[in-house]
């Protein structure tokens, strides 16, 4: 067993001191290095109660039955058996009876609930004026306004007073979007209804960009506007074109993808749903729909409700599961924003771009986001209206493999020659912003794997580096080169860790984990296929916010996701085990 020895740093952590960073024995030779990383040789280890309701059972009696008291059997026989009530937790209309998806036993997380709601509106969210509609003022539809004093059951049936929300029970609520409706309904909307219903038209929150084409997507360019018909947008605030629903009145659907599993919808100023109680009045566009929709009586359905999640907290940091980033994590909270590159991230969606000053362009292939060229490239995301990149204390997790090494690493003016595919980086970015005065383009935080070359100034090998592209001229106090160095004002190296365990270069996959909380930060590099961990740590305050990205040099680095996370704490330092 090889004994373990402990370099000292210092660095701050939430609540604690760290003071020293181990590595194997024999140490590797002193190179100057300010804040030490490490190589990891083993795998990392790593409602209130609510009141419940009844349903009335039927009141007894008979009707054009013989004048025989037990209804024709003997006076000993044993009376009829009644149904048990059912509470309105497993009902979820509010009025304790539903009217769609009747079958409690196949459908136990979604009903229909018909009846009536006076005020409007049944949107996600309540901006105060609907942005396609100017002189629409809307309401906010996501809490009860009548105590849920309403549906065709109750005694209250036109919903006076009342909003979507007070059709749903407690514990259930109206379903927000056809992705909330497929995981509450195994088969979608069939079972909604059956042969022989009424019309019924049962609405959800999903609306659209027009044309049918539901906001389902995770776009959120100027183009997703209620009126562009475009699809593969995400449902904000700025599209409310139509409402969108389960049953057997309204317009069809026709198997449109974009909305499965929903199969009816309102159309133009709720045409298709004309005869009925349901009214889409707003300023005569028809793109508005989703903040204006009325139902004056309790006929031709309601509205899909939803059972609630149940707050599960797994990991105690507060936040539930179904909004953590890792609820097996507590070093992580909120899932800010992820993408897996399915679609283009560039062009219409406009979520990722290259900076001003690295404009060659990236791949898109339907797996991967990847760098096409050789020198210094970058791309800085998510920036489209309505998504919130200005983040300050943040986790992003990130998969990265090579698709090759470019050519051309020597050729900016005064750069030392050398063996142009030996130098290269591949990394993620964290607290950057687009800055016309710096040579990248931008500045921020860089966690990167990294190879020099073995003819350059630089120290040669694989390392793992934390870097910083500056936002003004500074001392370059701990560049990464270390022989005959030209100064360079824009960057400085607050860590790096030699290692052996993973080489894009040579096919290897890597799996990034890059924290920044207040001053400090934590870069670590794993390796897919073995489990073997590599992480850096340093500190520095220039940085408070920003956004997310990739970065590389020579490297056509591919990522293949991107999650960001909430970051609560720095993470423990992985464990080496002797051997």
């Amino acid at each position: 067993m090889r004994a373990v020895s402990c370099t000292p740093y210092a660095i701050a952590w939430t609540a604690m001191v760290l003071s020293v960073a181990c590595v194997l024995e024999p140490p590797h030779e002193d190179r100057g290095d300010s804040l030490r990383g490490h190589e990891h040789t083993a795998p990392q280890e790593q409602h209130a109660p609510q009141e419940e309701g009844h349903i009335t059972p039927p009141a007894e009696g008979h009707v054009g039955q013989p004048d025989n008291a037990n209804n024709g059997q003997p006076a000993d026989a044993d009376p009829a058996p009644t149904s048990e009530p059912v509470p309105l937790s497993e009902q979820g209309c509010a009025d304790g009876e539903r009217e769609g998806f009747r079958d409690r036993a196949a459908y136990p997380n979604i009903a229909g609930c018909s009846g009536g709601f006076a005020i409007p509106g049944i949107h996600t969210v309540d901006p105060g004026t609907a942005p396609a509609c100017p002189s629409i003022a809307t309401s906010d539809t996501a809490v009860p306004a009548c105590g849920r004093a309403a549906g065709d059951d109750s005694a209250n049936p036109s919903g006076a007073g009342c909003n979507v929300a007070d059709l749903c029970a407690p514990g259930w609520h109206v379903c927000a979007s056809a992705d909330d409706v497929t995981e509450n309904a195994p088969n979608g909307c069939e079972g909604a209804t059956d042969s022989g219903d009424p019309p019924l038209f049962f609405a959800s929150r999903q609306t659209s960009n027009g044309c049918a084409r539901c906001a389902t997507g995770t776009a959120t360019a100027s183009y997703c506007d209620s009126r562009s018909c475009r699809p593969g947008c995400l449902q904000t605030e700025a599209l409310s074109n139509d409402v969108f629903g389960c049953g057997n009145f309204g317009a069809s659907l026709n198997n449109l993808t974009s909305c499965n599993p929903l199969n009816r919808y309102s159309d133009n100023l709720c045409d298709a749903l004309a005869g009925s109680p349901w009214s889409c009045e707003d300023d005569g566009s028809g793109l508005c729909e989703a903040y204006v929709v009325q139902k004056s009586a309790p006929s031709h359905g309601g509205v899909l409700c939803c059972r609630d999640t149940p707050f599960i907290d797994e990991d105690g940091d507060g936040v539930s599961i179904e909004d953590d980033c890792d609820d097996g994590d507590a070093t992580v909270g909120l899932l800010l924003y992820q993408n897996a590159f399915r679609d283009s991230t560039g062009g219409d969606s406009d979520e990722f771009h290259t900076t001003p000053a690295l404009d060659r362009p990236w791949g898109y292939d339907g797996n991967a986001t990847f760098a096409q060229g050789p020198g210094q490239q970058a791309q800085l995301g998510p920036t489209a209206a309505g998504v919130t990149s200005m983040w300050t204390d943040v986790a992003v997790f990130a998969t990265v493999s090579s698709r090759g090494v470019a050519s051309n690493c020597g050729h900016e003016p005064g750069q030392e020659a050398c063996t142009n595919d030996e130098r290269w980086r591949a990394g993620m970015l964290v607290r950057a912003e687009l800055d016309h005065d710096q040579g990248e383009g931008y500045h921020g935080y860089r966690c990167a794997l990294a190879s020099n070359a073995r003819n350059g100034c630089y120290r040669d090998g694989l390392f793992l580096q934390l870097s910083e592209f500056m936002d003004a001229e500074e001392d370059d106090v701990n560049s990464e080169c270390n022989r005959d160095c030209p100064p360079d004002p824009t960057f400085d190296q607050h860590g790096r860790q030699d290692h052996n365990i993973i080489d894009l270069s040579a096919g290897d996959e890597a799996q990034i984990r890059f924290y920044a909380v207040g001053g400090d930060m934590y870069c670590e590099a794993s390796s897919v296929a073995t489990g073997d961990v590599v992480w850096v740590t340093g500190s520095d305050d220039s940085f408070a916010s920003g956004m997310v990205g990739f970065s590389t040099l020579n490297m056509m680095a591919a990522f293949d996701s991107i999650r960001v996370c909430q970051a609560l704490s720095l993470p423990p330092l992985p464990i080496t085990l002797p051997d």
